[in-house]
């Protein structure tokens, strides 16, 4: 990892704790979305109501996002 690390840093000029803090908000934006996915699919696979697969798919979406955002 320190191979790369440097290579980064020489090639971009970003430093190392940057780096770390780039690759842990990549980490945490893909177990979100990942999850989103999960619960989406275990939650509207039991509905038949459109609207209601609507409603709890546009909740589950904006509750992800706000995640992601914190």
């Amino acid at each position: 990892m320190n191979a790369w690390s440097d290579w980064i840093y020489q090639v971009m000029g970003i430093g190392h704790s940057l780096q770390y803090k780039l690759m842990a908000t990549l980490v945490v934006g893909i177990i979100i979305f990942f999850l989103r996915k999960i619960v989406l699919h275990l939650l509207l696979q039991n509905i038949e109501d459109i609207k209601t697969k609507y409603n709890w798919s546009k909740t589950v979406s904006y509750f992800s996002y706000f995640l992601t955002l914190l």
